[in-house]
């Protein structure tokens, strides 16, 4: 073996390493997540932040229909904040995607003829 990869390969051993959720495959804005999309690797410890998902830590069954909120590159951990819940403030925006204009507006029950709800949200696609 060269040296420059056997000096690689002992710094390799050095690190700790755990297993962190990362995307195989990149995961645009609006993706639903499913067991396919996500999975564990390889990750060095040190490297390893608070918002990330570690193996034996998360139960990634709860992650399953939630969606992408920012995109996410192949490889990339997956983290806390780069996905949203149905139910959570955003959920709608991520899933309806950039292609989308969502808009909120006040109505009456003369304005409206829906009389229980006080707003309407309209959604478009270009």
């Amino acid at each position: 073996m060269p040296g420059p990869l056997r000096r690689l390969s002992k710094l390799h051993r050095r690190f700790r390493r755990v297993k962190g959720l990362v995307a195989p495959i990149g995961l645009p804005t609006g993706t639903i997540i499913t067991a396919d999309a996500i999975g564990f690797q390889q990750w060095p410890e040190e490297l390893v932040q608070d918002a990330y998902f570690l193996d034996g830590e998360s139960d990634i069954g709860q992650l399953l229909g939630t969606v992408v909120r920012h995109p996410i590159t192949a490889g990339e951990p997956v983290t806390q904040g780069s996905l949203v819940s149905p139910g959570d403030r955003g959920f709608t925006a991520a899933a309806l995607g950039r292609a989308c204009a969502q808009l909120r507006v006040p109505v009456s029950a003369k304005t409206g003829v829906g009389g229980l709800s006080s707003r309407v949200t309209v959604s478009t696609s270009s």
